[in-house]
């Protein structure tokens, strides 16, 4: 086929994407709802790059923790402020 309609085109580039995004490991696939807007999916790549960065750095993301990466500490509190 050398000629394909705008819409067959448009199908094909976005099927091609989606499935590109699902041949990441599970951790790095964005969630559906983002799947067809620009924006979103490049700062949720950003995210994901950043973090590749982080662990190959050692650095890993702790659970609860605050934008800084850090546990908050209730017995050191009062050194906080």
């Amino acid at each position: 086929m050398t000629r394909a309609g705008w819409d067959l085109v448009e199908a094909v580039n976005a099927a091609t994407a989606v499935i590109g995004m699902l041949e990441r490991p599970d951790d790095e696939v964005p969630p559906p709802e983002i799947w067809h807007h620009s924006e979103q999916l490049e700062e949720w790549f950003a995210a994901v790059e950043q973090n590749r960065k982080d662990r190959l750095r050692g650095v890993e993301t702790v659970p609860d923790a605050d934008d800084d990466n850090t546990m908050r500490n209730e017995l050191a509190k009062g050194l906080r402020e």
